[in-house]
């Protein structure tokens, strides 16, 4: 297994180490991926770097930070200077139950407010492009003959990257996805 320079990983003491099993109050478990960081976690879900940081091992300490990373998060990669740990999909895989997940307590007025247009939009764009010919209700990649559904709602990819840019997670846009689609359902059936 690839290693940090020497001194760069310190395991936190017994009296402030985090357990494995913690998860934060309110959090929400994002899975690390290839390219993603500290700021572009800030980003995408609207707080502070050191604020996820904190929450997750309640350590500013850069040391004891990477330690975390190795042995909770998994993380499997050092940075180019070989001074941190970096983030990567690879790191999902390990044993820990925290393997490749950093919690975080994201900004739900714009996970909302995402969500919202979205939903607006793709109904709408739905709407758009449907019409009713022989007592069927047809729309883009959703025919609905008389209640039964034969193919995809096809807004799903636009509609979930929408709330991914607005901070959701993957499952939270899939899961409004779902509800989504099964209104248009039922509206047709």
């Amino acid at each position: 297994m690839p290693q940090l320079k020497p001194g760069n990983e310190k395991k936190p003491s017994p009296a402030t180490l985090v357990p494995i099993s913690y998860t934060p109050p309110n959090s929400l478990a994002h899975l690390i991926a290839d390219g993603e960081n500290w700021q572009s976690l800030a980003a995408r879900y609207g707080m502070p770097a050191v604020d996820i940081i904190k929450m997750n091992f309640k350590t500013a300490d850069p040391y004891e930070i990477n330690w975390y990373l190795r042995e909770y998060v998994n993380c499997n990669t050092p940075t180019a200077d070989g001074h941190n740990w970096r983030f990567s999909t690879s790191a999902r895989n390990g044993p820990s139950p925290r393997a490749g997940k950093i919690f975080v307590n994201p900004n739900w007025t714009t996970i909302l407010r995402a969500a919202k247009e979205a939903t607006r939009d793709s109904v709408a764009d739905w709407f758009r492009q449907m019409s009713i010919r022989d007592a069927k209700v047809l729309g883009p990649a959703l025919t609905i003959p008389m209640g039964s559904v034969s193919s995809v709602f096809i807004t799903r990819w636009p509609f979930t990257q929408r709330l991914r840019n607005g901070g959701a997670s993957d499952q939270m846009a899939e899961k409004w996805a779902d509800f989504l689609e099964m209104t248009l359902r039922s509206y047709t059936g």
